[in-house]
């Protein structure tokens, strides 16, 4: 059984369509990506100044959206 520690609640979870890949927006105002192979996160994503909530990848899988309850938006390039 594999497990993927987050310091606060989990607020979404979306799979990447182009990868073994899943993305989480949580209350610590972090948006992580978790590679499922590996089984540990591979990328964080900082900015929001208030919990993220909701993500989205573009279906080439290049890039998340990802909200947070401060009304912002951000845009992050996966390919880096």
């Amino acid at each position: 059984t594999s497990q993927f520690t987050c310091q606060d609640s989990v607020n979404c979870v979306r799979f990447n369509p182009s990868s073994v890949s899943v993305a989480t927006a949580s209350d610590d105002f972090c948006v992580k990506l978790w590679d499922l192979r590996l089984e540990r996160c591979i990328a964080n994503f900082i900015g929001h100044k208030s919990p993220s909530t909701s993500l989205a990848f573009h279906p080439n899988g290049q890039y998340l959206i990802s909200s947070s309850r401060g009304n912002i938006v951000k845009l992050w390039d996966l390919r880096r």
